[in-house]
């Protein structure tokens, strides 16, 4: 199969060939073709007939896989002559992907594609190419500890300094990140936390919530959407307690690296006593900010007609709406999906 850059290598090559053979033909006659205008041309050709979604399986079993199907089946059932390619994806590395043109459609975080385009922690450049078409679904932050450790809050964790076995996530994930920018809000390390005689671990959702279910940890850092399998799993066979994040901390991490302040309703888990204070950020499904804008306009149209639809490809979209899809992106709206928006009032 062959990338996008390579067909356009092709095609380029094609185009020079013919182009030689008629200046040949014509003498010194010269192409009226201005190479800016090819470019723009180039620029401007639709994506539609072959559409490169990053980060997701098609059949896969992760969530980004079962909303990516879902939404290449909208697309292809609704956009006469579409088709869907699945890329894999790397998370963070989806930003750049579609930054460079490399594909077409992405799946990437709110707050990362807002650092990418302020040049910010965890990436060394300016990543600005990318525009949103729209947010899909919000994880939370969710810290939760064994019932039985010593400690009822994050600020009591800094305070006591306990021996904490703590897993965060994989390595430069968005949950380890997450994770690691909370604890520094309570002015703490993951050094602080080795040095107390603990631990930071960096285990995927489902090795951490093994690990809790056999005690072989103290607590999760955790992002995704309550309630999450995983934690009412551990729920069977632990007692557990979820940590409040205080409103100043979740103010100030809000303002430095673009989440949204959130709670975790109490009817999410059977071991919350009350709404807990939390932060989020969203899922969004991100497009090089070059994308012709009819192309983008008849996606986010394609799926804003067929909610319903959506609502039942996972629980995680049971709450899509055009107010949810339209806001808190991170980044800007791609004209075509701001076309989109202001025909259904949904923005001004």
């Amino acid at each position: 199969m062959f990338s996008r850059n390579q067909k356009l290598l092709t095609i380029g090559l094609v185009v020079l060939l013919i182009a030689g053979l008629l200046v040949g033909c014509g003498g010194n006659e010269q192409s009226s073709q201005d190479p800016a205008q090819g470019d723009q041309e180039k620029k401007a050709e639709s994506i539609l007939g072959d559409i490169y979604l990053v980060g997701a399986t098609q059949g896969g079993g992760g969530v980004w896989d079962m909303v990516g199907t879902g939404l290449a089946n909208v697309i292809q059932q609704n956009i006469p002559g579409s088709r869907i390619t699945f890329v894999p994806g790397e998370g963070l590395a989806n930003v750049k992907t579609i930054h460079k043109g490399e594909g077409d459609l992405g799946f990437m975080h709110s707050t990362m594609a807002f650092a990418a385009s302020q040049g910010k922690e965890p990436f060394d450049a300016v990543y600005d190419n990318v525009r949103a078409l729209f947010s899909v679904y919000d994880p939370s932050m969710q810290f939760v500890v064994l019932k039985s450790f010593p400690i009822d809050s994050l600020a009591e964790l800094a305070e006591k300094k306990p021996a904490i076995r703590l897993a965060v996530g994989d390595p430069g994930s968005i949950t380890e990140l997450a994770s690691r920018a909370l604890l520094e809000e309570y002015g703490i390390t993951y050094k602080d936390i080795e040095s107390w005689g603990g631990s930071v671990q960096y285990k995927s959702m489902g090795e951490a919530a093994d690990m809790m279910g056999d005690r072989l940890i103290d607590a999760i850092s955790i992002t995704g959407t309550a309630p999450m399998g995983a934690l009412q799993e551990v729920a069977t066979s632990q007692d557990l307690k979820m940590l409040s994040i205080d409103k100043e901390v979740v103010d100030r991490i809000v303002e430095r690296y673009g989440f949204s302040p959130a709670v975790v309703p109490k009817d999410a888990y059977p071991f919350l006593e009350a709404d807990v204070p939390t932060f989020s950020f969203r899922v969004i499904i991100g497009t090089p900010a070059d994308t012709p804008e009819d192309d983008i306009y008849q996606i986010v149209k394609a799926v804003g007609e067929n909610l319903d639809y959506m609502h039942n490809v996972h629980s995680n979209l049971q709450n899509l709406s055009l107010e949810y899809m339209a806001e808190g992106t991170g980044i800007s709206l791609h004209p075509g999906a701001e076309k989109y928006y202001r025909e259904m009032g949904v923005i001004d």
